[in-house]
């Protein structure tokens, strides 16, 4: 026999609702995957632009309205990130804050150690997502961390 509590009015209308939000929230996570691979289709269209047409990013940035900053972190970031290991269920913009952050830590590790200091963008961009830094200074400071690790520099070797 059914509980009489189970088909009140109100049940019914939470269970309807709590529905209509994980359909919601599904629907959302799968816009978010597009989002991501979106980000990389353009990076890739880019690149092919670039590379087999020869079209220079500044005459891109031009015509579609984007800085020549931007026509270049995605450019940047298709390169980067083989197609074979781009995690869809991370957001692209991620992926350009973790490469913005990379270059400026290689730069400074390269700067105050005298030698290149390549950055793995695909093994930082799965350790900041496994360490669930979401600041833009966290992350920063993860990478440099790492740099002065690896670099044998003390701590202020490699400046913020």
């Amino acid at each position: 026999m059914s509980n009489p509590k189970d088909s009140s009015p109100v049940r019914t209308l939470v269970r309807e609702v709590t529905a209509q939000v994980a359909e919601k929230i599904e629907h959302l996570k799968v816009l978010f995957r597009q989002e991501t691979a979106l980000g990389f289709e353009i990076g890739d269209s880019i690149v092919e632009l670039v590379d087999q047409c020869g079209c220079k990013q500044s005459f891109l940035a031009e015509k579609l309205g984007r800085s020549e900053a931007t026509i270049s972190d995605y450019a940047t970031i298709a390169r980067l990130i083989p197609p074979a290991v781009r995690r869809l269920d991370v957001p692209f913009t991620l992926y350009m804050v973790v490469v913005r952050a990379a270059r400026r830590v290689s730069t400074r590790t390269e700067n105050a150690t005298g030698k290149p200091y390549p950055i793995d963008v695909v093994a930082a961009v799965d350790d900041i997502v496994a360490r669930k830094l979401t600041m833009v200074s966290d992350m920063i400071r993860y990478l440099r961390n790492k740099a002065r690790e690896s670099s044998g520099c003390e701590y202020r070797c490699i400046p913020g």
